[in-house]
């Protein structure tokens, strides 16, 4: 498997694991401040890049799920690596493990994607 820096190099491009493309055509300059930001790019874009998509497929999911299964939950907010829904009370445990498992199986991977799911009346009160 090559580098990320010698794929961009060498396609002018790095994808995610999605295959979404992030161009870096500063990757030929001949300023070393512009190649080494392009390089940080290079390797940045498929662990990042890839983090959103996956993010992306969950939300998705979620949300389709939410449809069926509890119309009255609301999605609110995607932060970073987390999603923050908001549902009536008597509901949460059984929309916590939809949310588990829908989030967890969004993609398949070499490895498995594992979910932490917290309740509470308020974002703070989860954390």
């Amino acid at each position: 498997m090559s580098s990320p820096t010698t794929s961009a190099w060498q396609q002018g491009f790095v994808a995610t694991l999605l295959h979404r493309r992030r161009w870096v055509p500063e990757i030929h300059s001949k300023n070393g401040q512009e190649r080494a930001f392009a390089e940080r790019i290079a390797v940045n874009t498929p662990i990042q890049g890839s983090a959103a998509d996956l993010m992306k497929l969950a939300m998705i999911r979620v949300r389709a799920s939410l449809k069926h299964g509890h119309p009255s939950a609301r999605l609110l907010l995607q932060v970073h690596d987390e999603l923050l829904l908001e549902c009536p009370a008597e509901e949460a445990s059984g929309l916590s493990e939809r949310v588990r498992t829908e989030m967890e199986g969004c993609f398949e991977l070499s490895v498995p994607l594992r979910v932490t799911v917290g309740r509470g009346p308020t974002w703070f009160d989860v954390h």
